[in-house]
């Protein structure tokens, strides 16, 4: 438990803030976008898999690859 803890820590920094924007547990993961138009969260949620230090960059530097069909993307208003 502790190892993967340590071995995810960097996935959770990837939305680039000081806010609680991604949760954790073992090898799971939950990226939170929060703004007033549907289309703006889905662009933040976009960035952070896509841009530099991202989850994508992390999962190719880890050879952890995400399952596609094992995500969610849940949009509440």
């Amino acid at each position: 438990m502790i190892l993967y803890i340590l071995y995810n820590a960097d996935l959770l920094e990837i939305t680039g803030n000081d806010k609680k924007d991604a949760l954790g547990y073992v090898d799971d993961i939950a990226l939170v976008a929060v703004d007033n138009d549907l289309d703006e969260t889905t662009k933040k949620l976009k960035r952070m898999m896509t841009k530099e230090d991202s989850g994508i960059q992390w999962s190719r530097e880890h050879n952890s690859k995400f399952e596609v069909s094992k995500s969610v993307i849940l949009h509440a208003t």
